[in-house]
C-alpha cells in the first residue's frame, strides 16, 4: 500500500511538485502512526480488542470509497515474474538509491526504536518516554514538507545529500551527547534535531528514485519501500544485539556510520549534474 501511494503521488504530481506531494503522503502515515496507534488502543480499552479491527475496517473502506471516487487514472507498470519487479535493480542509480534507503532505515529506526534503553541510560529512567514520542511525532510531521519542499527546489540529489548528510550528523550528535549523560533537556533537543531530518528523509529519496527510473516508477519506489522495511527488520535485530552486549549507548554512534554509508551510496550524480561540471 505505501509503495503504491508514494508510486501514485510522484507520477501524478505537476511537474517540479514531486517532492511536495511525496512529502503530503509521508505526513499522512506519519500522522497515522502517531494517532492510529493510541486511537485503536483507545477503542479497544473501551469495547474489547476486537472492536480495534471494526474500526480498521471501517476506516479502509472509507478510503477505498475516497480513492474510488477521487482517484484520478495514471498510467501504470504491467505485472509480470518476479524477475521482472526486480528488474530496476539493475539500475545503478535505483540499486544505490535502495541500498541508501536500507542503511537509512537500518540506522534511523534503530535509534527510535530502542529510544526506551537510550533514554534510560541517559536519564536513569524511562518515565519521559511518551514525552519524547510526542515531541518526535509533533517535529517530524512538519519536517516532512520540509524534505518535500528541498526536492521541489533544489532537486533529488542534493536534498537527499542535505537531508541523509543533516541525518547522519544529528545522530553523531546524539551520540556524543548521550556518551556524556546530559541533563534531560539537552538530550531532547539532541532528540528535536534528529527528528527533522529523520522525518524529512523519505521525500528527497522517493523522488530521487522516481527520477532515476521514470519508465517503472512503481516498481523502483517498490523496491525502495521493501528496502525502507528490510531496513527497519535489521535494525531491531541489531538493536536489540547491541543492548545485549555492548549497551544502548552504542546505538547512536553505530546509526550513525549507517547514515554516513547512506550519504556516501545517495551520492552519484544525475547526468545533468555530471554535464553541469564539464
Amino acid at each position: 500500500m505505501s509503495a503504491t501511494a508514494f508510486a501514485t503521488a510522484g507520477q501524478g504530481a505537476p511537474a517540479g511538485k514531486q517532492g511536495g506531494y511525496l512529502a503530503t503522503v509521508t505526513a499522512g502515515l506519519t500522522v497515522a502512526l502517531f494517532t492510529g496507534v493510541p486511537l485503536g488502543a483507545w477503542v479497544g480499552g473501551l469495547f474489547g480488542w476486537r472492536s480495534t479491527f471494526v474500526l480498521i475496517t471501517i476506516v479502509a473502506t472509507l478510503a477505498y470509497a475516497t480513492l474510488a471516487v477521487a482517484l484520478p487514472r495514471l498510467p501504470g507498470n504491467p505485472g509480470g515474474t518476479l524477475g521482472a519487479r526486480l528488474r530496476p535493480l539493475r539500475n545503478p542509480k535505483v540499486l544505490r538509491l535502495v541500498v541508501a534507503v536500507f542503511l537509512s532505515g537500518s540506522g534511523g529506526l534503530m535509534f527510535y526504536s530502542y529510544l526506551a534503553p537510550i533514554l534510560g541510560h541517559v536519564h536513569g529512567d524511562t518515565t519521559p518516554l511518551p514525552a519524547v514520542l510526542l515531541l518526535v511525532g509533533v517535529v517530524g510531521v512538519p519536517s516532512t514538507f520540509l524534505g518535500g519542499w528541498l526536492a521541489d527546489r533544489v532537486g533529488g540529489r542534493p536534498s537527499r545529500l542535505a537531508v541523509t548528510g543533516g541525518h547522519a550528523l544529528a545522530l553523531a550528535l546524539v551520540a556524543m551527547l548521550v556518551i556524556i549523560e546530559v541533563p534531560l533537556p539537552v538530550f531532547l533537543v539532541g532528540v528535536a534535531l534528529w527528528s527533522v531530518f529523520a522525518w524529512a528523509l523519505n521525500p528527497p529519496l522517493q523522488a530521487s528514485i522516481i527520477e532515476a527510473a521514470p519508465d517503472s516508477a512503481m516498481a523502483a519506489v517498490s523496491l525502495n519501500i521493501s528496502g525502507l522495511y528490510l531496513g527497519a527488520a535489521v535494525a531491531g535485530a541489531l538493536g536489540g544485539l547491541l543492548v545485549d552486549t555492548v549497551g544502548a549507548m552504542w546505538i547512536p554512534p553505530i546509526a550513525a556510520a549507517l547514515l554516513v554509508l547512506a550519504w556516501l551510496s545517495a551520492g552519484f550524480p544525475h547526468r545533468a549534474d555530471a554535464s553541469s561540471r564539464r
